[in-house]
């Protein structure tokens, strides 16, 4: 290579390096995205209406996962961000904090897997069998399996968090990009052998051996933290944990009721056939978010950085740079799906039947930018200790789980849908808004003028 070529990569290089964390994410995510069609075809051409619906409902449950945390995850990324320089090398010694805030992580989530497993194996099979869609011998064995992988995936997973908290951003979103890439092809290959239901369970397994191997290689810190001979620091939960734990705890749980009830729901008061219409379409959308998050997500360390040392200029040009590049991706986002969705119905295509109709798609879409509009200020919010968004969680929590029982029983995913949009722009985005002036306000921060943080506005991620 000439040396003209060399500068080239080189810069390229530079200007990549700082952002890979968020390039993994937005991989990831974009996978999801990229995939959703082939996953509906093979949905489409390899299980009925009915199998389909239990499909998505199987994920729906699944998701509980997401609760078992009770917000330990984001409170362990900022503690030990906190107590690791920005130097932190995976290779040095483990402080005694450090090393005791990932000693606790791991029995927590050790026993918050073992807590899912077990409710989801009893709570699930009941509600299931609300439903006869299918014979029980089709759903019960593969629903009991996936419950207990669920339960060890939230003792694995919990792991990576205090990775991501000591600077370790980058290898642990390769981790999660690559766990994307094995969950759907093994899933799509074990549908297409005929496994049906039971593919859920057999990708969720293969993804688990690919996270162990993955702590094992990359995540030293973690194994020599858990090393019977470590050093750790006792780590008092009641005055360390609890205070900054609680609210992101309540926050987790509205978060499930408000969004992964929506297609039990649509099961329980609709049948299959509808919830698995919902399913895929919801899972587009999600999608989308999903992405358009991923520069949210990869960037909670620096947040918690910024507001620790009190660097008000960087923290307000963070706060407009990443939602300016987070809103712009999900508005792409959502118009590539919502003209993907009217293709498909307009040729009239079979797959077409699979989802949610076209006016119907722009809603839900429609409600995903108005919700996303506020996943920045969560963040921000949440890097300075603790849950101040709580207040907006639980409200719009309670009123998003009101409208879906009423509104959806009434009319359908349609009214359950313009539930969830009404909702976002009439209480959520207002009230976020208010949240971050109020916090401002309690910091002792200026005014934030956009002007003044334009220059500052350079995302910075490591």
């Amino acid at each position: 290579m000439n040396a003209e070529a060399q500068t080239i990569v080189d810069r390229i290089r530079g200007l990549l390096c700082p952002h890979l964390a968020a390039i993994y994410g937005i991989i990831g995510r974009l996978w999801l995205v990229l995939t959703g069609p082939v996953t509906i075809v093979v949905l489409a051409t390899h299980f009925s209406p009915y199998a389909q619906g239990y499909f998505f409902t199987f994920m729906s449950l699944a998701a509980a996962r997401t609760v078992a945390e009770l917000g330990l995850g984001q409170v362990i990324i900022v503690k030990v961000a906190q107590l690791s320089p920005l130097a932190t090398n995976p290779a040095d010694p483990v402080s005694p904090r450090v090393a005791g805030f990932i000693r606790f992580a791991a029995k927590w989530f050790a026993g918050a897997g073992l807590v899912v497993g077990g409710l989801l194996c009893l709570g699930g099979t009941f509600l299931l069998g609300a439903n006869n869609g299918l014979p029980m011998i089709e759903w019960l064995p593969p629903w009991v399996a996936l419950s207990w992988l669920v339960g060890l995936d939230v003792a694995l997973s919990g792991l990576l968090f205090p990775l991501e908290g000591a600077g370790q951003v980058r290898s642990v979103y390769f981790c999660r990009m690559v766990r994307s890439f094995v969950n759907s092809v093994v899933l799509w290959l074990f549908i297409l052998l005929g496994l049906e239901l039971w593919s859920i369970s057999i990708a969720l397994a293969c993804s688990l051996v690919w996270t162990t191997f993955f702590i094992f290689s990359q995540g030293k810190l973690v194994v020599r933290a858990l090393h019977p001979g470590a050093v750790i620091a006792k780590i008092d939960w009641l005055s360390e944990v609890f205070p900054a734990q609680w609210r992101l705890a309540l926050s987790s749980i509205a978060e499930y009721v408000s969004f992964y009830t929506v297609i039990p729901l649509m099961y329980v008061m609709h049948g299959a056939v509808i919830a698995g219409q919902l399913g895929i379409t919801w899972q587009l959308a999600a999608a989308v978010s999903s992405i358009a998050g991923a520069i949210v997500v990869t960037r909670f360390p620096e947040f918690s950085r910024l507001a620790a040392m009190r660097s008000i200029r960087e923290l307000d040009g963070l706060l407009l740079s990443t939602s300016l590049i987070s809103m712009a991706i999900c508005v792409l986002g959502a118009l590539g799906v919502g003209l993907s969705v009217l293709l498909l119905q307009k040729l009239g295509l079979q797959i077409g039947t699979r989802v949610l109709p076209f006016d119907q798609v722009v809603i839900l879409l429609l409600g995903v930018l108005i919700w996303h509009s506020n996943l920045t200020i969560v963040s921000y919010l949440r890097a300075h200790g603790g849950d101040p968004y709580l207040p907006a969680s639980l409200s719009g929590a309670a009123l998003l789980f009101a409208a879906n029982l009423t509104l959806g029983r009434w009319f359908g995913p349609v009214g359950l849908l313009w539930g969830y949009a009404i909702t976002g722009a009439c209480f959520m985005v207002p009230f976020g808004f208010y949240l971050l002036k109020r916090k401002r306000r309690t910091c002792g921060y200026p005014p934030f003028k956009i002007g003044g943080v334009w220059m500052a506005a350079m995302p910075r991620s490591r």
